[in-house]
């Protein structure tokens, strides 16, 4: 933690103790933390889940008239009880971005955004339907703000024909949005994920 002592605003300008200098950035260091803390998005009461599930059921059966309420319905279902079963599983309390810091320096061990794309697909794969497949997409390759998420479709659709599935950018609230409407510049990485039957 002597990194800390490196910090801009954590020098000793009036020859403070080295110990007296390390509880000062310590608590500024808590303060900030607690204060980042009350950003975060909590999961989802069940209730409110029900909703989003209801609205991915909708924004799913646009896609296609082929899709019917039982398949977009599962789907959607699965979709938002992972991605909060995950933002749990990842004990995610900070915002997004913070977590991510918090797994850098070794603090967390998961929750990144490839992480939750990753464990996402591995669940709804499993879901029966006929229709649909998904795609991992990227954004800002190898920059700082480089994205990933999943896609749903219908079968054989251009990818950015559908639906962006986020489960990172609200700490497991899952979210979803037509990929042209995101804010995100997602890119394909050409792998169509096929559900199984």
């Amino acid at each position: 933690m002597t990194w800390l002592l490196h910090m801009p605003g954590c020098r000793n300008p009036r020859g403070w103790s080295m110990k007296f200098t390390f509880l000062i950035c310590n608590t500024m260091l808590l303060l900030l933390t607690a204060l980042l803390a009350g950003c975060a998005f909590p999961i989802e009461p069940t209730d409110q889940r029900a909703e989003r599930t209801e609205q991915l059921t909708r924004e799913i059966l646009v896609l296609s008239p082929a899709i019917d309420w039982q398949e977009a319905h599962e789907f959607a279902k699965a979709a938002v009880e992972t991605s909060a079963g995950l933002g749990k599983k990842y004990d995610v309390a900070l915002r997004p971005w913070l977590h991510n810091a918090s797994i850098l320096v070794g603090l967390k061990a998961r929750g990144l955004c490839y992480q939750y794309a990753d464990d996402l697909y591995e669940r709804l794969k499993y879901v029966s339907n006929e229709h649909l497949e998904m795609h991992y997409v990227a954004a800002n390759w190898g920059h700082l703000d480089e994205h990933h998420a999943l896609t749903v479709t219908v079968k054989d659709a251009p990818w950015d024909s559908g639906l962006v599935l986020d489960a990172w950018r609200r700490n497991g609230n899952l979210y979803f949005v037509p990929v042209k409407q995101d804010s995100y510049p997602w890119q394909d990485d050409g792998i169509a994920y096929f559900f199984s039957r």
